[in-house]
Order: C-alpha cells, then sequence, then structure tokens
C-alpha cells in the first residue's frame, strides 16, 4: 500500500523546528497538489516563492517521507493520520 506525501504530512509532528513549520504550513496550504517525486514538490515551492531555508526542510521532510513510503511498501502498513508509529493495514 503506498503512502501518499499528503497522507506523510498528517502523520508528522508541527513542531517548532525548520522542519515542523514546513509540515505545518503544508498541510494547509491548499495550493500544494499530490506530489509524487521531489521535481513535483521542487516545482511548489519555487512556485510560491518559498525562502532557501524552507525547501531545505521540505527536501529533508521528502527524504523521511520516501523512507516511510518505502518501508511501509516492505510492510504492507502506513501511518495512522496523527500518529507517528508504523501500524499494520487491517
Amino acid at each position: 500500500m503506498a503512502l501518499t506525501f499528503k497522507q506523510f504530512l498528517r502523520s508528522r509532528p508541527a513542531t517548532a523546528s525548520d522542519v515542523g513549520r514546513f509540515v505545518s504550513a503544508a498541510r494547509r496550504d491548499r495550493r500544494l497538489g499530490t506530489c509524487t517525486c521531489w521535481k513535483d514538490l521542487e516545482r511548489y515551492l519555487l512556485r510560491i516563492g518559498a525562502e532557501p531555508d524552507a525547501r531545505v526542510a521540505a527536501r529533508k521532510t521528502w527524504l523521511a517521507y520516501e523512507a516511510a513510503d518505502n518501508l511501509a511498501k516492505r510492510h504492507n502498513t502506513r501511518p495512522k493520520v496523527g500518529k507517528l508509529a508504523v501500524t499494520p493495514a487491517l
């Protein structure tokens, strides 16, 4: 079962870090479309005029998403919305 980037964002905490601020902003931004690769997300960031720090945070978030998606595919799981742990799909 594939994990979408938006599902991943919903599972992440919005902390006071650059990554947490990116996660919080990306969740709220209705302009963020479906991102199936880093280039999709990068184009979105350039289109909205994101600052370099935000782009770095987005890249870190994307790399974490890829790792979680690969894990979910290997174990046929996905994180529950609002939870950090990966749990088996029923």
